[in-house]
């Protein structure tokens, strides 16, 4: 029997709503929603933790020459823009009209081979009008009577058909 009871469908459980007088605090916090925030906050919390832990350990005689360029205000590292005759400056934009260029002969590439695409298609449906233009012309040549057509020139011709 217990099969049979198992094999019935049961409703939905469906959650409550936040009772009317306390609407004005919002919508009712679900528990998936509860999970979520407080594995976020469990995650921050130990993040910072770590970040005390590192600058508790940290060797102030530790030494890099990268510490000799860089400076400080008020204990916040402050990132130098260019060295004494600019030159990092210079490289900067040298390296941006470099890319620059490069994106727009990437453009124009794509663009060129684009047309070319598109003058390959016009020219193979230029090609099919042509002969079935042909072909329409000897059909009419064969349907008058007369068989052949005109040529380029102009001129007519009829095909020459074997006698029987």
């Amino acid at each position: 029997m217990s099969s049979m009871r198992n094999a019935v469908q049961r409703r939905n459980h469906k959650e409550r709503a936040q009772p009317l007088d306390r609407q004005k605090w919002g919508l009712l916090e679900k528990r998936a929603d509860y999970k979520l925030r407080a594995a976020d906050f469990r995650h921050k919390k130990a993040k910072l933790a770590s970040l005390r832990r590192k600058a508790a350990e940290r060797n102030p005689d530790e030494f890099a020459f990268g510490m000799m360029r860089s400076r400080t205000e008020k204990g916040v590292k402050v990132g130098v823009r260019g060295g004494q005759d600019g030159s990092v400056v210079k490289d900067g934009k040298t390296l941006q009209d470099s890319e620059e260029k490069a994106d727009w002969d990437t453009r124009r590439k794509a663009e060129a081979a684009k047309r070319r695409s598109q003058i390959k298609a016009l020219r193979a449906q230029e090609e099919a009008l042509r002969t079935a233009e042909r072909e329409l012309e000897i059909q009419r040549a064969r349907m008058e009577g007369g068989v052949g057509g005109t040529n380029k020139n102009g001129v007519q011709f009829k095909i020459r058909v074997r006698k029987r």
